[in-house]
């Protein structure tokens, strides 16, 4: 109901060969190999994706696969079909899958090559695992990427009997990602709480020595309460209204509340409107940097070049041996 989730269709063309198997790289006599039992296996993390039946194209002949994978190394579900070969002649096969799934679709480089080429109207991907593509492009349209992996550059052979083969570990793909999504844009700006809350507890320092009025640390550590809750009512909040309106609620409310506080103990009015003017100017400033992508970090450490001047250029005057001996 209130949680939204990467769906998506693929449609994959699945196309390879297979050599004349070289079993003198296996500790097993040639003739005790059953080639009539053979089966091609493919293996499917979750098969409840499937919108289609599947066939597979051996040489000229088609082949439906059943569901299930007899027991093996490779794989836990997934689909296969008999082969029932005479001999290891050599072989092409090609598939096609209407495939559903959330998140993320990864393939696993069991070729002695494997290729991959991936096309989608996805505008953020996010690419994953252990192999990053040869080439890639991203636009405001979508995105094409293409993979070549050779067998050299995995952990395991081509050819095994009792190896225990790491292929998830070898796995790559692509993440769907949603850069505008509310909790991507919550995560983010939990990212920089640490340093909302100290810039504000530094805002407080500097008001305690400049008007002279002690500040006990249980005050402090309301503050620091309020500054928490903020993230608690943005997420909350956001999941009814959509993140920007949900930050204007939670950014003002936390503004309102603290300056309110401070009032109550400087009992200022210039104090109190001046402490509300730089939280919401902070509030102001995060919100800026999460909105942006690519230009984050620059921006972001010039923001905190600027606060810094600010806090040292306010306390150029303050004699701290003297404070530190009051």
């Amino acid at each position: 109901s209130l949680y939204k989730v990467n769906l998506y269709r693929s449609h994959v063309n699945i196309s390879g060969q297979f050599t004349t198997a070289d079993s003198s790289r296996l500790p097993i006599a040639p003739e005790h190999i059953h080639w009539e039992q053979a089966r091609l296996i493919m293996g499917i993390t979750d098969t409840r994706g499937l919108e289609s039946r599947v066939v597979v194209k051996w040489n000229e002949q088609s082949l439906p696969m059943e569901a299930g994978v007899p027991e093996n190394l490779l794989c836990g579900s997934g689909m296969h079909t008999r082969l029932a070969l005479s001999s290891p002649a050599p072989a092409s096969f090609s598939l096609e899958l209407e495939l559903r799934g959330s998140e993320q679709l990864y393939f696993s480089p069991l070729g002695k090559t494997t290729t991959a080429k991936l096309r989608s109207p996805w505008k953020d991907p996010a690419f994953d695992g252990a192999y990053l593509p040869q080439s890639s492009d991203i636009s405001n349209q979508g995105f094409t990427a293409q993979w070549k992996v050779l067998e050299e550059s995995r952990s395991y052979p081509q050819i095994f009997t009792d190896v225990e083969p790491k292929v998830a570990a070898s796995a790559f793909g692509v993440k769907l990602a949603q850069m505008t999504d509310g909790y991507t844009k919550t995560d983010r700006a939990v990212k920089y709480a640490l340093l909302f809350i100290a810039l504000t507890f530094t805002v407080f320092f500097l008001m305690e020595l400049l008007q002279k009025r002690a500040i006990h640390p249980l005050q402090y550590i309301l503050a620091g309460i309020s500054l928490v809750i903020f993230y608690t009512l943005l997420l909350s909040i956001s999941e009814y209204t959509g993140f920007n309106t949900a930050y204007f609620i939670a950014a003002t409310a936390t503004v309102l509340l603290i300056s309110l506080y401070v009032g109550s103990i400087f009992k200022k009015n210039k104090i109190t409107l001046g402490f509300g003017g730089a939280l919401a100017a902070l509030y102001g400033y995060i919100f800026f940097l999460i909105q942006l992508q690519d230009y984050a970090l620059i921006f972001g450490s010039i923001g905190l070049f600027i606060i810094v001047a600010l806090v040292m250029y306010s306390s150029r005057k303050i004699d701290w041996y003297a404070r530190g001996k009051n």
